[in-house]
């Protein structure tokens, strides 16, 4: 059986894989990027709870959720969301993909995407799946503050209410 850390790393390299792959576009994106931005970030939290039927023995994963943000040199990134909740081994995951182009003016930063792709799985109620790619009114801007964690501690990203997230590097 996998520990919890190998789970959420598989999540995140599964995240960063398909990232990779939707960010690969090629988009026109005249930017300066710090080189302090450029890389690969990611946050992710799990869940130590794992269902076991005790009946059957039979286990199912425990949820949690990751983001993953991929910054390039040349002005363009990848985004990727993914949570994925269980309750009594029937799994519900939703993940959210958005490639576009990259706004960075001192501590302002804006995130224009311009494709994007949401996906929609239930493992006991598979009618409701879906996977589509996300309509003009979900790819709206995205602005933020950054900043870096002073200790190294990873990339600060601040949404205009207020709510504050720090990012680690992927490396």
């Amino acid at each position: 059986m996998e520990n919890k850390t190998n789970k959420t790393s598989k999540t995140t390299l599964s995240l960063a894989i398909a990232l990779g792959l939707l960010s690969s576009a090629s988009f026109a994106a005249p930017a300066s990027i710090p080189t302090a931005l450029v890389g690969s970030w990611v946050y992710s939290q799990g869940s130590s709870t794992t269902y076991v039927n005790t009946a059957t023995g039979a286990t199912s994963d425990p949820g949690g959720i990751a983001l993953y943000y991929q910054f390039n040199a040349d002005g363009t990134y990848g985004y990727a969301y993914r949570e994925s909740v269980t309750n009594y081994n029937c799994t519900t995951t939703f993940t959210v993909y958005k490639a576009g182009r990259l706004q960075v003016n001192g501590n302002k930063l804006v995130l224009q995407p311009t494709q994007g792709q949401a996906t929609y799985i239930a493992t006991c109620s598979p009618s409701l799946n879906s996977d589509r790619a996300l309509r003009s009114d979900e790819l709206r801007d995205d602005p933020y503050t950054w900043s870096l964690a002073k200790d190294n501690g990873g990339l600060v990203l601040t949404t205009p209410s207020g709510a504050t997230g720090t990012l680690r590097p992927w490396k």
